[in-house]
């Protein structure tokens, strides 16, 4: 399998690999961007390149994290040992940010699968209606009874080891801390414009990120159309998501794979592409 990945790598264009590396770019610069305006949001001026390294340290501590605790808990800490920020509102910067993108991609996943099409999910129109309203129904309340759990979602700290709770200890992270957290929470939301501003910065990463999928696939001579490079990577990325693995490993990968298979395309190469 690796002969055949190394192949196909080097039988594709330069012009994929700029492709790849133009990608990456812009989605670093947004992600930077989105995490600085966090900040912003609070009254505090957070550097681009602060913001890019915090981002990328954070992703690397969660390849490593179980529960994908790395950057719920750790980023929080390296923001404060970055960027200097206060360790609440780097608290306050990674719980919305987290909070925001689960909201947002569970609501798209109910969507997603019935759009996807019968014949690869499920052929009963009742059921796929009810998915879709309970779906909806745990976002509201979840939305609505946020300040019960957000601390639920801290208290996987417990999984980290004890070393990293004393650390986090040391540095001021809290009972006392998180309830500030919790209780500041409606007063971040009256700047609208900030608001929009990361609102359309998610946008552009949500479509971007499924060009991903495209280029692995390109390696192999296989071309999907861009709804389904958008249905295979967000429900295979929200499904490893909800996992709670780290970077969903396993899950993300095998519906990654299921899902491309239900496209047309070769199992053997679906499992190569995601492999790639």
């Amino acid at each position: 399998m690796w002969d055949a990945i190394s192949s196909a790598i080097s039988n594709v264009p330069i012009m994929y690999f700029v492709y790849a590396i133009a990608l990456n770019t812009i989605l670093a610069i947004i992600g930077s961007l989105s995490y600085k305006l966090l900040f912003k949001m609070q009254e505090e001026n957070l550097g681009f390149l602060n913001s890019f390294f915090i981002l990328h340290m954070a992703q690397f501590l969660n390849f490593f994290a179980p529960f994908k605790t790395g950057a719920l808990f750790g980023k929080p800490l390296i923001t404060k040992l970055i960027g200097n920020m206060p360790l609440t509102k780097s608290i306050f910067a990674v719980g919305f940010e987290n909070f925001f993108s689960i909201a947002w991609q569970v609501t798209m996943l109910p969507i997603l699968l019935l759009l996807v099409g019968e014949d690869m999910l499920f052929n009963n129109l009742l059921l796929k209606i009810t998915i879709t309203i309970l779906f909806f129904i745990c976002v509201g309340i979840v939305l609505y009874k946020y300040k019960w759990f957000i601390p639920k979602i801290i208290a996987l700290k417990r999984f980290l080891p004890n070393r990293i709770n004393k650390i986090a200890l040391k540095f001021g992270i809290n009972d006392d801390v998180i309830n500030d957290f919790v209780n500041s929470i409606p007063s971040y939301f009256s700047n609208k414009k900030i608001i929009a501003l990361l609102i359309l910065l998610t946008a552009i990463q949500a479509v971007i990120l499924p060009f991903f999928v495209g280029l692995s696939l390109s390696f192999f001579g296989i071309k999907l159309g861009y709804f389904s490079l958008f249905s295979v990577y967000w429900i295979s990325y929200v499904l490893g998501r909800l996992s709670f693995l780290p970077s969903g490993l396993g899950v993300k990968d095998v519906t990654m794979g299921g899902l491309i298979v239900g496209f047309g395309v070769d199992s053997g190469i679906a499992i190569k592409s995601v492999v790639l």
